[in-house]
């Protein structure tokens, strides 16, 4: 039997050639790049969600405070007070009027003329006019009102209203006094704006709560009692507000004033539009709700 030698190693060893690697290497890369473009528009997609969940909460949580007062709009006002005003333009203008004393209105028993300014306002006095006579019942009326005046620092805003050429003004309230025959209310600050006749029976004073809800800069502002220097700012990045009021009859307005009748709102119809970008994406969402004024129900 022959016998064959075994073949001894030449030193060489098996493995991948240069090919082999480059190959692998390319396809790894390919694989990679892939996973990591998955990944990206993965995340950009969550952002762009979360972007848009962030507006529309925004956006919600603003009409929540919009709705809030609406609902209020003409508590312990009459029908003929303008408690819902409606500005239209290409962002509107809604303002909410509320009565914080329903029985604390004092009658205005002296003329008050347009550029002129008061020290005080008679709202009675030792007179045969019912409307105006000195009543000691009047004088919880001055106490609640002096409260008030302290409640806000010294001062505050009271608003004077002519019932019958329905036109108002807010003005700055700081005293009263009791004469044991005269009762009056201090007035500081500029000059009327419209004429109040003194009859005890065309013009009052109210101690009223106003909310203007306006977009300044594309945000939307709440303004108390006209007050525009202590704005409250709610959210930013709001591109509309729209409001319609649709009344009883189902006319739609799109505009709202002192001589339109407010009981006769059906509801209110508010929507409110945000703007925002994620890198190069648009973010365009809209919201929009409907309102009912409760204290309608009263009327």
């Amino acid at each position: 039997m022959k016998i064959v030698p075994l073949r001894q190693n030449d030193g060489k060893q098996s493995g991948f050639t240069l090919v082999e690697l480059l190959v692998a290497s390319t396809l790894s890369l390919l694989v990679l790049g892939l996973s990591l473009g998955v990944i990206t528009s993965l995340r950009d997609t969550f952002k762009y969600d979360i972007a848009r969940t962030k507006i529309n909460q925004n956006l919600r949580g603003a009409l929540d405070i919009i709705a809030l007062n609406v609902r209020q709009a003409g508590e312990a006002l009459p029908d003929f007070f303008p408690a819902i005003l409606l500005t239209n333009g290409t962002t509107d203008q809604l303002t909410i009027r509320r009565n914080l004393y329903e029985n604390e209105i004092l009658n205005v028993c002296q003329t008050l003329s347009a550029g002129t300014s008061n020290a005080s306002v008679l709202f009675a006095f030792n007179t045969v006019n019912a409307a105006c006579a000195y009543n000691a019942a009047l004088i919880p009326y001055k106490n609640t009102w002096d409260a008030y005046r302290v409640s806000e620092g010294g001062t505050a805003k009271a608003f004077v209203y002519n019932r019958v050429s329905r036109v108002g003004e807010f003005f700055t309230y700081s005293g009263s006094s009791d004469t044991g025959s005269q009762l009056a209310i201090t007035k500081s600050g500029a000059s009327w704006l419209n004429s109040y006749p003194g009859d005890g029976n065309t013009a009052a004073m109210y101690i009223l709560e106003e909310y203007t809800f306006r977009i300044t800069g594309g945000i939307l502002q709440m303004v108390r009692n006209e007050d525009t220097v202590n704005v409250l700012n709610i959210i930013d990045g709001v591109t509309n507000f729209q409001t319609n009021i649709v009344m009883r009859d189902g006319s739609i307005k799109t505009a709202f004033g002192a001589t339109d009748s407010w009981p006769d709102i059906q509801y209110i119809e508010i929507s409110l539009t945000g703007h925002d970008s994620h890198g190069k994406r648009i973010i365009d969402n809209t919201v929009m709700t409907k309102l009912f004024p409760r204290n309608i129900l009263s009327k």
